[in-house]
């Protein structure tokens, strides 16, 4: 236990281990109901179809990396809205082409003999 508060406290002064990249990190910082209609808006932007977001989360997005937020619309549609640190513009998947990109991430991680991508099947 001692060894994990150190390990712990090591890594909050060196200031590694942001939660999320600049753009999650604004994301996070808007209230739940101004977060959900900038993450509409994203997805309405690529072209896909989502009347009103109900849930999001960052599940993964540490500072540098992509942020990669799950998103469910009241459409029942589910999206992944990942945005790169410059975050100008959001990739976003709907859930089918997230599957297929899942698994196609996990095999060529699998083929380099490496674990698999942060990201996973979208909510139902």
């Amino acid at each position: 236990m001692k060894r994990l508060f150190t390990t712990f406290l090591v890594i909050i002064a060196s200031g590694a281990g942001s939660l999320a990249n600049e753009p999650s990190q604004k994301l996070l910082a808007l209230s739940e109901q101004d977060r959900h209609k900038a993450l509409a808006d994203q997805v309405r932007r690529s072209g896909e179809e989502c009347d009103v977001v109900i849930r999001s989360l960052l599940r993964h997005g540490a500072e540098g990396e992509p942020g990669f937020w799950n998103v469910g619309c009241r459409n029942q549609m589910s999206y992944w809205v990942i945005f790169t640190e410059r975050g100008d513009r959001a990739l976003v998947l709907n859930c089918e082409a997230s599957k297929e990109f899942s698994e196609k991430l996990a095999e060529d991680a699998r083929r380099a003999g490496q674990s698999p991508g942060p990201i996973t099947e979208c909510w139902k």
